[in-house]
């Protein structure tokens, strides 16, 4: 993402900002769109932000980014007995994060990249050059294996940038 001097933040649109009325969160492009929904999500737990205009941003950000991934989620959910659909954010750690701490079985998942930075998502022994990689802005789906139970996300780690924010949005289920 290429940062944005005065002159090129003045001559984006009202309309390309994640708060139009305070033109705070600039969203010309989606390595931009990434980054404004990844600092949103930092600044409401920081208590800069509410959470309400963080969902906003978030809201315009996953127009530009397109969520596929969570469309396509979407579209299987009804089909799926006893699944609720949830999203949780996963802040990046110094070493690989798991995506939850405990256990949270999912028929499917998506992983959104709303960072700037490649990540890598995959089992215990993850790092920044193993998993499965998915770029910056990207998104890479999880389906359900046949003659499967569920994945536990709670074994499933991301590797990255730390401090950066992903979305995860899967398919809850109880058994």
């Amino acid at each position: 993402m290429a940062k944005l001097d005065a002159a090129e933040r003045n001559a984006v649109p009202k309309s390309e900002f994640g708060l139009p009325g305070s033109r705070k969160y600039p969203m010309p492009d989606k390595s931009h769109a990434a980054n404004a929904k990844a600092r949103a999500t930092q600044m409401v737990a920081k208590g800069k932000l509410s959470s309400g205009a963080a969902a906003k941003i978030r809201a315009k950000a996953n127009r530009i980014l397109g969520a596929a991934g969570v469309l396509l989620l979407a579209l299987c959910l009804p089909h799926m007995a006893n699944a609720a659909p949830n999203t949780i954010q996963v802040t990046i750690g110094a070493s690989a994060t798991p995506i939850s701490a405990t256990n949270l079985y999912c028929r499917s998942f998506v992983v959104q990249n709303n960072a700037a930075h490649t990540i890598r998502v995959g089992d215990s022994t993850t790092t920044t050059s193993k998993g499965t990689q998915v770029a910056a802005g990207a998104s890479a789906s999880w389906l359900p294996v046949p003659n499967s139970t569920a994945y536990n996300l709670s074994q499933w780690y991301i590797a990255g940038t730390q401090n950066d924010v992903i979305d995860v949005t899967c398919d809850q289920v109880n058994f």
